[in-house]
């Protein structure tokens, strides 16, 4: 095994563990709530395109990248589209 396949293991560790640790101390469920004020925020970008998202026919999308919660995934959803969230750790 080479150091970048020893580094990913690593990553994809670390990132499911730290994933898991906030969505077990999170007992409200409100990291994974894309209408809290951190969800509006961070997906702020994606609902000034709302109106693009109204006015184009149900469509699919891959997101790439959505990190920890899938949040731009959900969001897009939210519009009647399928969406693929996708992220580089498992």
């Amino acid at each position: 095994m080479n150091n970048y396949e020893n580094l990913k293991i690593k990553q994809e560790s670390s990132h499911r563990k730290s994933f898991a640790k906030m969505v077990a101390d999170d007992k409200s469920g409100s990291y994974l709530d894309v209408e809290n004020s951190h969800g509006w925020s961070r997906n702020y970008p994606l609902y000034r395109l709302e109106k693009f998202f109204r006015h184009v026919a149900p469509s699919e999308f891959v997101t790439i990248g959505d990190g920890k919660g899938g949040h731009e995934a959900q969001i897009i959803k939210k519009f009647g589209n399928k969406v693929l969230a996708t992220d580089i750790a498992t």
